[in-house]
């Protein structure tokens, strides 16, 4: 797998590192990631280990599904992602009734 520590800087949005607070090799490795990272901070789960989704599932959703009240809205103007209407394939066309 190729390593892309060296590219952190390179991010633009903001990150966040979840780890567990038993989990003291991952936790490091969150650390030392934050410090390349231009907006990132570390969450520790107390109480949990490597595996939160099994070892804490409603703290890690509570998390995951908290706001990030230290965002800030973009000033720049962004360029709208155009819509892809999908296209119909072969098999999603509707039959035609034989008995027609």
């Amino acid at each position: 797998m190729p390593a892309y520590g060296e590219r952190l800087t390179e991010l633009r949005m903001p990150v966040d590192l979840v780890v567990g607070a038993l989990d003291s090799k991952f936790r490091r490795l969150a650390e030392a990631m934050a410090r390349k990272l231009p907006d990132a901070r570390v969450q520790v789960i107390p109480g949990a280990g490597h595996n939160l989704p099994l070892e804490a599932p409603a703290a890690l959703a509570a998390l995951l599904a908290a706001p990030r009240s230290d965002l800030q809205p973009e000033t720049e103007a962004r360029t709208p992602i155009p819509r892809i209407e999908p296209t119909l394939g072969p098999r999603d066309h509707p039959k035609e009734d034989p008995r027609s």
